[in-house]
């Protein structure tokens, strides 16, 4: 899947943890349930660090306390986000106008948000627009960021092809090479290429899944 990108299905828990006492404990599941990922601006942590993400209540637990410790309410969520939509909860009037945040597990995401090449967040129904605004989705720092990580993960994944493209020519000049000095010259080679390759995909690991 693409970086930043909005899920076009709900998420399903995989994950059933606790109980737990204090909501902070769920952190780590969390992190796994969600991919390291906010899951607002879908940024993930390993582009950033883990202390700025937090265990996001959807219903806040200022206004639900009986939900403060329940797994079915929390979600991984960068500092940021989680900061923006802070006690927020919508009231009738703005339910019914869908002026509310959408969740993974209970909305399908791509419905309301798309990130672009640009990387800006777009909105495809108002309650995109309404998350956007509160959010803060759009800060100018952000979409610099995104963009810049865009830019970096494309121009790994375009080193990585290339690389591939010459391991396989290489690959098919040895079945035709007699000379055993020249026959281990170009085995160094392709040994040398298939390095930098898996070293190029253990680096493009930092953007995620």
């Amino acid at each position: 899947m693409s970086l930043f990108h909005y899920q076009k299905i709900t998420h399903k828990r995989k994950l059933s943890p606790g109980p737990f006492k204090n909501y902070r404990t769920y952190k780590k599941y969390l992190k796994i349930e969600f991919d390291a990922t906010c899951v607002y601006c879908r940024m993930p942590d390993s582009l950033s660090e883990e202390k700025s993400y937090a265990v996001e209540h959807y219903r806040p637990k200022s206004k639900f306390p009986h939900l403060e410790t329940a797994y079915s309410n929390l979600f991984y969520s960068c500092c940021n986000c989680n900061g923006y939509k802070g006690s927020f909860w919508p009231d009738n009037s703005q339910k019914a106008m869908g002026m509310f945040v959408p969740n993974p597990c209970d909305h399908v995401m791509h419905d309301h948000l798309r990130s672009q090449a640009e990387g800006t967040i777009k909105p495809h129904s108002l309650t995109g627009q309404w998350a956007i605004e509160l959010l803060d989705l759009n800060a100018p720092l952000q979409v610099k960021k995104r963009l810049t990580y865009l830019k970096f993960k494309k121009t790994i994944e375009s080193q990585i092809a290339d690389l591939k493209g010459t391991y396989s020519e290489l690959e098919k000049n040895e079945k035709k090479i007699v000379d055993s000095k020249k026959l281990k010259s170009l085995q160094q080679d392709m040994a040398d290429v298939e390095r930098q390759i898996l070293e190029y995909e253990d680096a493009i690991k930092i953007f995620g899944s």
